[in-house]
Parts: structure tokens; C-alpha cells; sequence
């Protein structure tokens, strides 16, 4: 008999099917080749699952002939058979895409050239059926929960929810919002190409629009009462409807953005970490990837993306993403990176969690790179433009191993804060050592006491900044407001001083205690914020606050988003930055990875200053990328305004 699927498809060709129950039980599959776009096509339904082990079972036809099924799909197809379910898919009316039937797993080109037209199957769908998996003990509960959580508004009546579920209803949710479906990368993009898509879970369905209230229901209570369901256990569904609302008002998704919003997602092939979002990205981004590539290599395929980026985009803000990838990877997933240049992000590991703007780089000013701030903040008024107007001066080697960029050397780093790491003991503090910082002269250590005036420049002009980055929100839209941001930040460093007996916020406190004994230019961070602040309550110091209690009471905290508090933690924990101080004294916040004797850069071309460390027993110019920076006076094209001399970084 013919093989069903020869001869390969081509061009907007699919392959579409029936289903129907053979008399013993076998499933019955007619598959049919049709012209997307052509009258003769169907209307059909395209699915969406989680393909699960690579495993196959018999017990179905193709056209007649026995053949092995991907073993989730098999049981998908048998729970669309049941009675239930006949009636809303009627077996003899209905024709179904789904990959793992429709597309010859086997061949290569017609993968690649299938995957292309996943932007216009789900579209052209009547309807999509997104199958979470089969009945388990509490998935009813949830299914129904759910839709009655979306009839709610817990803004205007957050009691509401405490009468419409309990606690067993709570945890059937946190279940059902934690299968595979969630996490995978390929039904991302089949859940926001689809116009009509209902959720399906053993004999239960939900429409996306009644999920869609549901789970923004779950995060709004999850705001007023934090334990009634864990975040990661609806954290990836908040975001994939987060997307939908983006995508919904035809908001560009850039895809670089996608890569690193969805990098908690898992995926079979590394290689569809790419490809697996290829139906969202914008026209310059799908020629950025061009042809989907099953033959190449994973490390191959993510070097030449970003190349390609690099020379459509002019610009290098992608390689402030490799250091990201890999500073928040899963320990399992780093211990099988794939081999790659320090300059590439690594897209087959994934991440303890991910944000909506995960790095500087991904600034809310700038689209190549994107973010996903909610619609509410799309607007922004700050850029960070370290290169000025200057584009990218690049060479890459023959093996693509090597990038070479032209830029400036700012300095070298003399000494780190310490910085909390994500399950693991904190980064301690590295001493600075030049002669700046710790006030060397003559062979012995000049500890000159601190002046008010000196105290008040360090901490008004430079930390606060540095340490918000010197922007006001965690989207990066808006600069600092300094001289507020800097009133907080004194407020909080004179009730340490003065041992006011209130609770201080654990970011900042646990900032201080990593980094109180960094030396800038002579004296201790904890000298430099705390002097002039020992004398009797209303006496003159550096900070003129009658009542220190009551200032505190004054700071928003971390429940503001845009108050001193919240942007440190945004910072510091989150994004995993630590204060640095160079050899000359300057000041800024490096990544987690900063070593002593690491080198501060602004390459052309580059929206944000790079730490790169020389790589040893190799020529000069050969480094390698550690991540990106903020350094205050360097972050608006200011070396342009200063004697810097052009160099060449050999990035491997």
C-alpha cells in the first residue's frame, strides 16, 4: 500500500485527517493532503498538546494501514472518540491538524517548510482544542473552579473568593496550572495564533476567555492573600496570557524578547527554542532566523541567529543576554550546555524564572530586544545609548567561533559587593586594592575621616543611582527620580545608624550587610553612608529628618513598584547585580560573574557597557563575556566627551 506520506508537501501544503473507531477498538485515521489557501480545504481543528516521551504505541491506522502513533496523540485521539466528545466533533464532520500525524516526522525539509506555515494553520483553525491531558482525581474541581473564578473580582470583592472555594479547590487549581502544557515551548505560539481555543481536561472544557479571567482572578488574590496558591504554580500561565493581551492588541513580540520572557519553557529539539516561536516574530526577525535548519547543529543554529542579528539590527545587544542565560540556568541544564561562545546565548537551558524585562539590555526603549511590561506601561522616556550613535564595527572568523568588535576600555574592576545567589550561599565580598580605594600613601593606609559634605556626594549622587540603575521602574521607562529615590535611601541608612527600632526592608538590609566593608576612594561603604548620622536625635547632620520613625514610615515600599525599595531588590536579587568599584575609583553595579581584575567596556554598537574578562595564555585582545554593566557616567554616550582610545575585543 501507498505510504500516506508520500509524496512530502511543499509550499502551503497540509495534511489534514478524520478519526473514527475501527470495530476492534483500532483508531481509524484518513489523511488527506489539501492546499492551505485553496477552496478545497476544509474547515478544520488544530490541536495543541504536550508530545510527552518520544514514545509510540499501536493500535491505530493511517489510511488503512497499521502504524504506530506518538502515544500522547493516540490517547488524545481515543478521548475525542468517547461519547462526550463525539458530539461536539462529530467523527464524520470533522477534519483535525496535528503535528505529529499531519507533518513526516522524518523528513527534515518538510519539518523546516511546515514550521514555517504554523503562522497561518492556527489562524485559518476554526477552532483549536488545547489538550491539557486526561482526567486525574482533581481536575474536574479545577476545571470548574476555574470557570467559576472567572465570573470574580476580587479587586472589588476580594471576600468573594474566600466563599466560592476552599483550600482543596485552591490546590486543584495550583495542579492543573502546573501540567506540562504550560511550560512547552511549541504551545505557546499555537495558543496565541489561535482565534477560537478551548482548554480541555478529561471530560471538562473551558474557553481561553474564561480562562484568560480566571487566572488574572488567581494572580489579583494572589496579591491579597500570597498563600493561598504558590506563584510558580500559576506563573507560567499569568504569562502566557500576559502574551495574549500583548499579542491580542497586535503589540510586536520580538522575539529575542520572547526567547528570554519564555526561557522557563521546555522543549525536545534546543534547536525549537527557536523555531518554536517563529509563528510570533515580526517580519526583520523571521529573516533574522530565515529557514528553519534541522540539519545544522544546535550551536550552530543559535551562533548564526545571532550573527544575522547583529548585521540586520546593527547592533550587539544580544550578547547581554548570553551572560543571563547562563548566570539563572537550572544547575541540570548547565551541566549539558551546549558548547558555545560566551558572546551567545545559550536558548536550550532553562531558567529558575524569568521576568518581563530580564536584563538592561531588554530596556523598554529599545523594540529589537523588547520587553513585556504590561499595556499599562508601554510609554517610556529614558534610553540607554552607552555608544552614542556609533553602530557595530564587526568581524566574525571563518568557524564563527570568534566575534571581533571594536569599543573602549573604561577600566578594570578593583572590588565587588557580595550579592545573594538562588539556592546557593551568597557571593562574598573582594576587597579593592588600588591605591585609590584604599587611600594608600607613603606604604601605610590613610583612613582620613569622612566629611558630611563628601558622605552626602556618595550617597545622594552616585550609590542611589547605581543601584537603581538609575531608572524609576522595573520596566526601565523612566529615569530615577534622584533626589526622592536618595531621601529614601538616606532615610533607611539613618535608622541603621541610629538603631531605630523598626523593620527595615530585608533588600536593603541584606545589601548593606554584603557590601558595608567595600572600600571607595579610602573609607567603607558602611562609613560613607552612616557618617555624620551617630549624633542626638535633631542635631545637625547629614540628613535633616526630626523624626526618623516617621520618615520610614514615608518610604513605599516593595509592594510600590517604583519606590527605591522595590527597584534595589529588582536589582540586586532579581537581575543578581553586585556594587563594583574600579581601579580609579569609579562606581557602578556589575554581574553576579564579575571577577577582580575584569575589564569595563563600551563596544560600538552596544546599548550597555560589558564586564569581559581576558582569557589566560592568549593574546591580549581575546576575552570573553561575563555580562552587562551599569556605570554611572558612561550610560548616554558620554566616552565620546572623554580621551578613550579605539580598541579591538576578540570576543570567544
Amino acid at each position: 500500500m501507498a505510504d500516506p506520506y508520500s509524496p512530502p508537501i511543499g509550499g502551503s501544503a497540509i495534511r489534514l485527517f478524520r478519526i473514527d473507531s475501527a470495530a476492534d477498538g483500532v483508531v481509524s485515521v484518513e489523511l488527506r493532503r489539501f492546499a492551505l489557501k485553496g477552496p478545497a480545504c476544509p474547515p478544520f481543528v488544530a490541536t495543541s498538546y504536550v508530545w510527552g516521551p518520544p514514545s509510540h504505541a499501536d493500535g491505530a491506522t493511517i489510511n488503512g494501514q497499521p502504524r504506530p502513533i506518538l502515544s500522547s496523540a493516540l490517547s488524545f485521539l481515543k478521548v475525542m472518540l468517547s461519547e462526550r466528545w463525539r458530539q461536539k466533533f462529530p467523527p464524520e464532520k470533522t477534519w483535525w491538524w496535528m503535528d505529529s500525524i499531519c507533518i513526516n516526522q522524518k523528513d527534515d525539509n518538510e519539518r523546516s517548510a511546515q514550521v514555517q506555515l504554523m503562522s497561518t494553520i492556527y489562524p485559518r483553525a476554526r477552532r483549536t482544542v488545547i489538550w491539557l491531558g486526561e482526567e486525574s482525581e482533581d481536575s474536574d474541581r479545577a476545571m470548574d473552579f476555574l470557570s467559576t473564578l472567572s465570573t470574580l473580582d476580587p479587586l472589588r470583592d476580594p471576600l468573594a473568593l474566600d466563599v466560592a472555594g476552599d483550600a482543596k479547590s485552591w490546590t486543584s487549581v495550583a495542579n492543573l496550572l502546573r501540567r506540562d502544557w504550560f511550560e512547552r515551548g511549541w504551545t505557546l505560539q499555537e495558543f496565541l495564533l489561535s482565534r477560537h481555543a478551548i482548554f480541555c481536561c478529561g471530560g471538562k472544557q473551558i474557553n481561553q476567555h474564561r480562562m484568560f479571567d480566571a487566572v488574572g482572578v488567581v494572580w489579583d488574590y494572589h496579591q491579597w492573600k500570597s498563600d493561598i496558591i504558590p506563584r510558580k504554580a500559576y506563573e507560567k500561565a499569568w504569562n502566557r496570557f500576559r502574551m495574549l493581551e500583548r499579542y491580542s492588541h497586535e503589540l510586536s513580540l520580538p522575539l529575542v524578547g520572547t526567547l528570554a520572557y519564555t526561557a522557563t519553557s521546555r522543549v525536545t529539539d534546543p534547536r525549537d527554542r527557536l523555531y518554536s516561536l517563529l509563528g510570533l516574530a515580526g517580519p526583520i526577525d523571521r529573516e533574522v532566523v530565515g529557514r528553519p535548519d534541522y540539519e545544522s547543529d544546535p550551536e550552530l543554529v543559535f551562533i548564526k541567529f545571532v550573527k544575522s542579528f547583529v548585521e540586520k539590527h546593527q547592533s550587539l545587544d544580544i550578547v547581554c543576554l548570553a551572560a543571563t542565560q547562563r548566570g539563572l540556568a537550572e544547575q541540570e541544564d548547565l551541566d549539558d550546555a551546549l558548547n558555545l561562545p560566551s558572546w551567545v546565548p545559550d536558548w536550550s537551558v532553562r531558567l529558575l524564572h524569568s521576568g518581563p524585562v530580564p536584563c538592561m539590555a531588554s530596556q523598554s526603549a529599545r523594540t529589537h530586544i523588547g520587553n513585556f511590561r504590561p499595556m499599562h506601561s508601554i510609554d517610556y522616556s529614558a534610553v540607554y545609548a552607552a555608544y552614542g550613535a556609533m553602530g557595530p564595527h564587526v568581524h566574525f572568523s571563518d568557524d564563527l567561533r570568534e566575534m571581533t568588535c571594536a569599543g573602549v576600555l573604561i577600566d578594570h574592576i578593583d572590588g565587588l559587593g557580595g550579592v545573594r545567589q538562588v539556592r546557593k550561599a551568597p557571593k562574598d565580598l573582594v576587597q579593592s586594592t588600588s591605591a585609590v580605594n584604599t587611600g594608600l600613601q607613603g606604604g601605610s593606609m590613610a583612613h582620613k575621616p569622612i566629611t558630611t559634605k563628601r558622605a552626602s556626594t556618595l550617597i545622594g549622587s552616585k550609590l542611589a543611582l547605581c543601584l537603581v540603575l538609575d531608572r524609576k521602574d522595573r520596566y526601565l521607562r523612566h529615569s530615577a527620580p534622584l533626589g526622592e529615590f536618595s531621601r529614601q535611601f538616606k532615610a533607611l541608612c539613618q535608622a541603621l545608624a541610629r538603631k531605630v527600632e523598626t523593620t527595615l526592608p530585608v533588600p536593603f538590609t541584606e545589601w548593606f550587610q554584603l557590601t558595608k566593608d567595600l572600600l571607595i576612594h579610602g573609607v567603607t561603604v558602611e562609613a560613607a553612608l552612616l557618617s555624620g548620622q551617630q549624633g542626638p536625635q535633631g542635631s545637625q547632620g547629614a540628613f535633616d529628618f526630626q523624626d526618623i520613625a516617621e520618615a520610614l514610615l514615608d518610604i513605599p515600599g516593595l509592594d510600590d513598584w517604583e519606590s527605591f525599595v522595590s527597584r534595589l531588590r529588582d536589582t540586586s536579587s532579581t537581575m543578581g547585580m553586585r556594587l563594583m568599584v574600579t581601579d580609579s575609583g569609579m562606581v557602578g553595579m556589575a554581574p553576579r560573574e564579575a571577577k577582580k581584575g575584569d575589564v569595563v567596556c563600551v563596544l560600538y554598537g552596544c546599548s550597555i557597557p560589558v564586564v569581559l574578562r581576558q582569557v589566560p595564555e592568549s593574546d591580549p585582545e581575546v576575552f570573553q563575556v561575563i555580562g552587562e554593566c551599569f556605570m554611572a557616567g558612561f550610560m548616554n554616550g558620554e566616552i565620546w566627551k572623554a580621551e578613550f582610545e579605539r580598541q579591538n575585543f576578540c570576543l570567544v
